[in-house]
């Protein structure tokens, strides 16, 4: 498993998942929380920049990388 990171705009989130914004788009983009991790860990604002680290091939799936 190789880990990536991409740089994405927060939007919402709920117990099992976190919707993103990729740079330069506005299409919601769903990945589950069991396969991502949130830098920060907590984000308050939607529209806030936040990384996302996860496994290379989930990030390429979505389009992020």
């Amino acid at each position: 498993m190789t880990r990536a990171s991409a740089t994405v705009r927060f939007q919402t989130r709920t117990i099992l998942a976190v919707c993103v914004h990729a740079e330069g788009s506005d299409e919601d983009i769903w990945l589950p929380l069991s396969q991502v991790d949130l830098d920060p860990p907590d984000p308050l604002m939607r529209g806030e920049e936040v990384t996302l680290h996860a496994d290379a091939r989930v990030l390429k799936q979505k389009g992020l990388i």
